[in-house]
């Protein structure tokens, strides 16, 4: 985070620096309101959190500021904000926002940036400048998670006179709460020390963590201003207030005490200002608009645990006066720091795709994709807020499951904003979701979808469902999205263990997928976008094992990736290279959304044929169905534009013209006026009617093609101990070994045995599917349930999460294998850094003592060179490892077992049963101590057969628990 700095005082330079830059912003909207083609369904007003959301609907070009703002909830409920502007007596007063007067002020222009919705108008003889801002604060998270926007206004003659001018504007009860026939109560205070007056209300019988209609049921809505010459102020029912200031110009500063319900003759709260008689205003006049609650958000753990969290601006404000004098007073730093990332995001957005479509779209969304989120901090032991827990909230806007917290696909499509804007609200994304999955009370094998569905309340389930490959395929690139472009890596780091759990769950299940569902929730058994998409988060597994110095994972990860791949290829692909919708139907295709990763993180995996044949396809159908295509190309073979997944299939196009005219078609539908809305989510592909979706943060997936322009990070740092004790997946279901070793070597031969005939017969089962599957695409077989007929077909009704074999390759083996030469070698690798990559190099790691403590296939350290179990027996180069053993006291058959340890230590890439690990450093023989100073052999090496017995009966118990175990009952 950027050091926090405390505002200054408006002085008249800075009074003249925001009329400079509201002066330049006015040209301009002038200028572009000439030639304007962009008038958006509806445009956002106050956009800052999920709780401060309003938009205004603009299908009257012309006349659309008489429209009353409207909450982006489901359904939509009016939120009112009037705005009036008295002009030469009360003759003439025109309204500049809302439908609060006889006489509206007409729009010349409308300009939308990432930051700011601006209005050009004309009322009279005056031109108004209507600004709505609601700031991105990247790196700052006070700033960031303050719950207010502003609203400001400036007015220039247009008849070279002066006259004299007053300006009014109020909200109504409607901000308090959703439920309209709940009472309200407020105050006004006034701040004579700061000059600040501020109006409040809230609900007379708040119901904590709870909403109605998509707004909060409890907490305060205010409206502040700054007080001085010309300043007045007033309470009470809506047509008084209105009627009062057009009459008189100003307000008579009366407090309505009759607290009623709040449609009960709507109690407004006003300001007005008299401006006196101007030819143009010397600066703009500022209104402060915010919703504030404390506690803000419970969150729940596996155990019931709950604990309730704060806004993370209570760190530093902790008390509404504060907070809002804090807020008037840096209007113009925020104002100045948003047009610099406007301009900074604007211009990236131009060098990407020529003109201003990009651009627009962007500009549309970005406040939607902000303002569905909360950045909280939480309460430590000693009942302060802790600086270091920090967890940021998503809220499903709109659409399937309105309220779902966190959900991790709309994370997911949101990403690329997130990376582009200000990766460091990466981490506190991810936060929620990592640390009750890393939890051993956390059972399922794959991802969770999200944090429930009553958001303010994030609560942790064990619920298995149907989107393991989506859900953690999403995790795994998002974690890797944030690592490689911001250089942080401790999420990857912190979270090793639970990433590669996951990746083992999608090397057993992404390629041939049974009983999951995709994304938007529709089934996938054997989707090929689907499927790519995981065998990608499996390559992103391999270079986050790579950064956290985890080389033996990173081996396995990189050989399962290849091997996938390569028969991916053989199922997926139909003529000209195009990925047809579900393994075997060549008349059928897919958007192939999928391919967005390896192009965003440089994964290099995916041949450059398969780029042009899918952008081939996506040609055609532009082309050829106009019609069908007219506000985007369907996902597969209905009618439904994704407009997320379009975004991202525009980024991945080989062909930029191809790439162009889909965002073009995007900013068509962004630009159906009569729609009334965002770009939805989901619609309709010839006339783009709404499915569903229509505030949802997924829309952030229109920065892809400008997140491919990201600069990766020069290095990344990982925490100290990252990776040293990463769990297999179902490493947690061994119990301990109760004494020495049982049996002795005739027990530990008939587990070898058993272990070799499980594993063999679990490859020969999925190598059978494989070839069935290969066998009937040849017969073109285009029966949609045609594999499902095929005996060994049929995947396992439960994830795999041992160590299956994927082809020929062993998910043991963390050697080197032949793979098919067409296939394209991961190449990209992390930059070196700090962290070490467990090399032998001398070069500094991510343990304490220096030492590499890897894991292998089952989750076991490894054995260590200082671990007294590989010290026993000194051997030096070129001796016999058997015969020194026995020297050393041990029998025959020990000795053969310390032989076989011995030889997986200095050779990894020989396939055992023992633990192995290509990151483990040889002991010289000082690290290993002289033949004098040699511990007991007895006793070491009974810990080795111990060590031995336990891994291997581990493993006996997973593949029992794999072959053997119910399937889980999947939630509906």
């Amino acid at each position: 985070m950027t050091p926090f700095a405390t505002p200054l005082p408006v002085f008249p330079m800075a009074t003249r620096l925001i009329h400079t830059l509201h002066l330049l912003a006015f040209l301009a909207a002038s200028v572009y309101a000439q030639s304007q083609t962009f008038f958006p369904g509806s445009v956002p007003l106050a956009a800052k959190t999920t709780y401060l959301n309003a938009y205004v609907g603009i299908s009257n070009q012309s006349n659309f500021a008489s429209t009353w703002p409207v909450f982006a909830s489901n359904p939509q409920q009016v939120v009112g904000w009037a705005g009036l502007v008295r002009i030469d007596g009360s003759n003439s007063t025109y309204g500049w926002l809302g439908r609060a007067a006889t006489t509206q002020a007409t729009v010349l222009g409308l300009t939308v940036t990432p930051t700011r919705t601006v209005w050009t108008m004309r009322a009279g003889t005056l031109d108004l400048n209507i600004t709505f801002l609601s700031p991105i604060e990247p790196g700052d998270y006070v700033r960031q998670s303050i719950p207010f926007s502003y609203v400001t206004f400036e007015a220039t003659s247009n008849d070279g006179n002066a006259h004299t001018v007053q300006i009014y504007s109020d909200m109504t009860g409607e901000w308090a709460g959703g439920d309209r026939s709940q009472a309200i109560k407020w105050a006004t205070t006034a701040d004579s020390d700061k000059g600040n007056v501020y109006h409040g209300a809230s609900l007379s019988s708040p119901q904590l963590f709870t909403e109605f209609d998509g707004q909060a049921s409890w907490g305060t809505a205010y409206y502040a201003a700054k007080s001085g010459s010309g300043f007045s102020y007033k309470t009470g029912f809506a047509d008084d207030c209105r009627n009062q200031f057009a009459a008189n110009g100003a307000l008579d500063g009366g407090k309505d005490t009759s607290f009623r319900a709040i449609t009960d003759r709507f109690p407004v709260f006003s300001f007005s200002y008299d401006l006196g008689s101007i030819k143009a205003t010397s600066g703009p006049t500022v209104f402060a608009a915010g919703f504030v609650r404390d506690p803000a958000i419970k969150y729940t753990d596996l155990s019931g645990t709950s604990s309730q969290r704060s806004l993370y601006y209570n760190k530093k404000y902790t008390d509404i006066g504060s907070l809002i004098n804090f807020v008037l007073g840096d209007y113009s730093g925020a104002l100045s720091r948003a047009v610099t990332l406007d301009n900074k995001l604007t211009a990236a957005a131009q060098s990407v795709v020529s003109g201003n479509t990009l651009s627009d779209i962007a500009s549309l969304t970005t406040r939607n994709i902000f303002g569905s989120t909360e950045l909280t901090i939480g309460v430590g032991s000693d009942g302060k807020l802790n600086g270091s827990d920090v967890m940021m909230f998503m809220r499903n806007t709109n659409g399937d499951q309105v309220g779902r917290v966190n959900p991790v696909e709309q994370l997911y499509s949101a990403w690329p904003a997130i990376m582009t804007i200000d990766p460091t609200l990466g981490p506190p994304l991810l936060e929620p979701l990592l640390r009750f999955q890393q939890s051993s009370s956390y059972v399922i094998q794959f991802a969770a979808p999200d944090l429930g569905t009553s958001y303010p309340n994030a609560t942790a389930a064990n619920n298995a469902h149907r989107q393991g490959v989506e859900m953690s395929s999403n995790m795994i690139l998002m974690a890797w999205a944030h690592a490689k472009y911001s250089g942080n890596g401790q999420i990857i780091g912190q979270y090793y263990g639970t990433f590669k759990k996951w990746a083992d769950y999608l090397v057993d299940n992404a390629l041939l997928s049974t009983n999951q569902l995709d994304a938007d929730g529709n089934s996938a058994d054997n989707s090929t976008n689907l499927a790519i998409k995981g065998i990608l988060a499996i390559a992103a597994m391999e270079q986050i094992s790579s950064a956290v110095g985890v080389d033996a994972d990173k081996s396995m990860f990189k050989n399962a990736t290849q091997t996938l791949y390569s028969q991916w290829k053989g199922l997926a692909l139909g003529s000209n290279n195009k990925m047809e919708q579900t393994y075997g139907k060549p008349a059928t295709w897919t958007i192939g959304y999928g391919l967005f990763a390896d192009k965003w993180l440089g994964l290099g995996l995916v041949d450059s044929v398969i780029y042009s044949g899918q952008t081939s396809q996506m040609q055609s159908l532009l082309s050829a169905q106009p019609a069908v295509t007219k506000f985007g190309i369907p996902s597969g073979t209905g009618t439904d534009v994704d407009s997320n997944y379009n975004m991202m299939a525009a980024a991945y196009a080989s062909d930029a013209s191809v790439a162009s005219d889909i965002i073009t078609r995007i900013f068509n539908r962004a630009n159906l006026t009569a729609s009334n809305d965002l770009i939805p989510q989901v619609y309709n592909s010839s006339t783009g009617a709404t499915t569903q979706g229509q505030f949802n943060p997924a829309i952030g997936a229109v920065y892809g093609p400008m997140a491919l322009s990201l600069q990766a990070a020069s290095s990344i740092t990982i925490p100290p101990g990252s990776g040293q004790d990463a769990p297999s997946a179902k490493s947690s279901i061994a119990g301990p070994v109760a004494g020495g070793v049982v049996g002795g070597l005739a027990a530990l031969a008939a587990i070898i045995a058993a272990v070799w005939f499980f594993r063999r017969r679990r490859h020969n089962d999925k190598r059978r599917r494989v070839d069935l599957m290969l066998e009937d695409r040849d017969h073109g077989d285009d029966n949609e349930n045609a594999y499902k007929d095929h005996p060994g077909f049929q995947a396992t009704p439960f994830p795999f999460t041992g160590t299956s074999r994927i082809g020929s390759m062993s998910r043991r083996d963390s050697g080197s294998r032949s793979v098919d030469s067409s296939t394209p070698a991961l190449s990209r690798q992390p930059p070196e850094s700090s962290y070490g990559q467990g090399s032998s190099s001398g070069q500094g790691d991510a343990y304490p003592d220096n030492e590499s403590r890897t894991t292998g296939p089952l989750g076991l350290r490894n054995p260590h060179p200082r671990d007294p179990t590989m010290r026993a027996v000194n051997v030096g180069p070129g001796e016999d490892i058997e015969a020194a053993a026995s020297a050393a006291g041990a029998t025959a058959s020990e000795a053969k077992l310390i032989a076989e340890r011995r030889r997986n230590a200095a050779n990894p890439a020989t396939p055992s049963f023992a633990a192995s690990s290509a990151h483990t450093r040889g002991a010289s023989n000082d690290e290993a101590g002289t033949s004098a100073g040699r511990p007991s052999g007895d006793t070491q090496l009974a810990q080795a057969l111990r060590e031995e017995v336990l891994s291997l009966r581990r493993e006996m118990e997973e593949i029992k628990m794999n072959t053997i175990e119910p399937p889980p009952s999947y939630a509906a």
